[in-house]
């Protein structure tokens, strides 16, 4: 049995035994599988090395029932409901099934709290979730390692929500999901980053799971189309729908809901 390290865990904060925790879904690795040609292990890419590994994002920092939470509240929803290749992307069935909120240039805005087949709660706590754990450490993966999200105070807002002590932060943090049309959508992953700031007073970042990104802002003074158009903010709870998704930075989606103010 291999023995697992004590430690504070970085959700609940209490000295637990900890899990060898990821910081993308262990799931996700399985996807990218591809057939046996000498290896199995997804392609790894970076700007030092090109290499199929079985290495992924992982350490030792929350506990077996922190875990558990963030399985049972994010984590498993949507890693059922994303691309998982071949015609099985059930998210976005699930949107297709439904007449879009509004439609602009081959974009178009969804509002989930009516459409059956779609927990927008569960796609809140997983992108909050993921955007809080690049936040909470630096994470390493094949022998590189990964600076911290620089969140400032929205970090503990987020660990608080996460830890079910206060509810999701919508004064100052807006998340975004953003559904690929593309045929067949892009079956990859990014990490978390931060985009280039343009504004001082609000930080972007953003990550991808297949078929979906999740972008979020934070700041004291958040636009009236990021408040509106997070995932989190009622009674709507928008998810936009583009073929570009993973082509060009998400937040230019975000005026379809500012030509409709």
């Amino acid at each position: 049995m291999v023995m697992r390290p004590k430690g504070i865990c970085g959700l609940c904060k209490r000295e637990r035994d900890l899990a060898d925790s990821h910081l993308l879904p262990k799931a996700l690795y399985r996807l990218f599988q591809g057939p046996d040609q000498g290896s199995r292990n997804p392609l790894h890419l970076s700007t030092a090395a090109k290499m199929q590994t079985s290495a992924q994002m992982k350490d030792y920092f929350l506990c077996d029932e922190c875990e558990d939470r963030l399985n049972k509240q994010g984590e498993r929803w949507t890693m059922a409901n994303c691309y998982r290749g071949g015609n099985q992307f059930k998210l976005r069935e699930s949107l297709y099934a439904t007449e879009p909120y509004l439609s602009v240039d081959g974009s178009s805005v969804y509002a989930t709290s009516g459409i059956q087949g779609i927990d927008h709660a569960a796609l809140t706590y997983f992108g909050a979730s993921v955007f809080w754990r690049a936040a909470a450490k630096s994470w390493s993966q094949a022998g590189m390692r990964y600076s911290a999200l620089r969140l400032g105070p929205y970090a503990e807002m987020l660990r608080l929500y996460l830890h079910d002590e206060a509810p999701f932060p919508t004064q100052f943090v807006s998340l975004n999901v953003f559904v690929s049309m593309r045929e067949p959508p892009l079956l990859g992953m990014h990490f978390p980053v931060t985009e280039p700031k343009r504004e001082s007073f609000r930080s972007v970042h953003r990550f991808h799971i297949p078929g979906i990104q999740f972008m979020m802002v934070c700041g004291k003074d958040l636009r009236i189309d990021q408040f509106r158009g997070s995932i989190a903010a009622a009674p709507y709870h928008y998810i936009f729908a583009s073929p570009f998704t993973e082509d060009v930075p998400a937040a230019n989606f975000l005026h379809v809901l500012r030509m409709h103010e």
